[in-house]
């Protein structure tokens, strides 16, 4: 269990490597401990070792065997079935055990797993305690994957909350203390979307706030974080959002068709059409990868039915002789091109 500690704490820091690695560990681990006899497990700490197991996304087999043979004490059973419970799905049945789990009193190896558990049992049904539990996770496993998934889940929770002030504060040390996670990306897509829906960059203070955390970013980051607040100013109709953070996207090294493709489509939408055309063309000759090809693709039939002249709706009559209005074939194509890119966006986010 230390091995699998130590490999998904490199996670956290960005190990690509221990991220393939860790379900042939898990299995590994699994495998051994199917070996062991019962005696075995009359030792508590191979019994919280298990749990341990469990919790880190090992199988919960082996859990669920020793559990029902009963071998473990009056002191660790609660915690036991809630584990067990959590690792099989039963989310109800494991926050009711969990709850009764006072983990300032498991040891440190073991308090901060089931600390995370229990703030993600309750997210969603009580954020604030889900929040407090998180924070709890945090101060008892520093610098671990423990820490990193807790702070993850705040900024989930400062977000349901619409929590600014938090918000900030959470994804500010998130982001110094684990930039290079596997999971960063993640992170950055949702603090492009929180910024470009309250529109961060209208507000000075906001602004220079996103424009700080940015700068501690190393540039592949710092472009992952612009090109997505770019992505959600284009969906919420923020446009000077989307020119501020492609203009950021750019400084910071992001792919130029990529850049000039979300300018494009900005401008088509309101600003310039004829001059988003242009962008968008000069996207499509940097030879973009297809997600930005359909974007591109997509944004250029809206401009071009902008441009277009208006022709009269055709009239007919129904069999009861009511007038009927028929839409367009130019306004069907136009509905159905802003549908693919919003489409197109909530693929690339995910």
């Amino acid at each position: 269990m230390r091995d699998l500690t130590l490999l998904q704490d490199r996670i956290g820091a960005g190990d690509e490597a221990a991220f393939r690695l860790q379900p042939q560990v898990a299995a590994q681990i699994a495998q051994r401990l199917k070996t062991y006899p019962p005696e075995f497990w009359k030792d508590v700490r191979n019994r919280l070792a298990l749990i341990k197991f469990a919790l880190s996304g090992g199988d919960p087999e082996i859990l669920r065997t020793v559990a029902e043979k009963q071998m473990f004490t009056e002191a660790d059973a609660t915690l036991a079935r809630g584990v067990l419970a959590y690792a099989e799905g039963f989310r109800e049945q494991a926050l009711g055990d969990l709850d009764k789990v006072d983990v300032t009193m498991l040891g440190p190896s073991l308090a901060g797993h089931v600390a995370l558990v229990k703030a993600i049992l309750a997210a969603e049904t009580d954020p604030v305690a889900a929040r407090q539990a998180s924070l709890q996770a945090r101060w008892l496993s520093p610098g671990t994957l423990v820490e990193e998934a807790a702070l993850r889940l705040a900024i989930e929770i400062d977000i349901q909350l619409v929590d600014g002030k938090r918000f900030e504060t959470d994804v500010a040390r998130y982001l110094r203390r684990f930039p290079a996670s596997r999971f960063a990306p993640a992170v950055l897509v949702q603090v492009g979307s929180f910024t470009a829906f309250w529109n961060y960059s209208a507000q000075p203070i906001k602004k220079a706030w996103v424009e700080t955390v940015a700068t501690g970013l190393e540039l592949t980051r710092r472009a992952e974080l612009f090109v997505a607040m770019a992505e959600y100013g284009i969906r919420y109709g923020r446009l000077a959002t989307a020119a501020f953070a492609t203009g950021h996207a750019a400084a910071s090294g992001a792919d130029r068709a990529t850049i000039l493709a979300y300018e494009g489509a900005a401008q088509v939408v309101n600003i310039d059409p004829a001059n988003g055309l242009v962008l968008l063309a000069s996207a499509d000759a940097f030879g973009p990868d297809a997600a930005t090809s359909e974007l591109i693709s997509a944004a250029r039939i809206v401009g071009e039915l902008i441009r277009a002249p208006t022709a009269p709706a055709s009239v007919s009559r129904s069999s009861a002789g009511e007038k009927i209005s028929p839409k367009s074939a130019r306004s069907v194509k136009a509905e159905q091109a802003l549908a693919a890119a919003d489409k197109l966006m909530e693929e690339t986010v995910q």
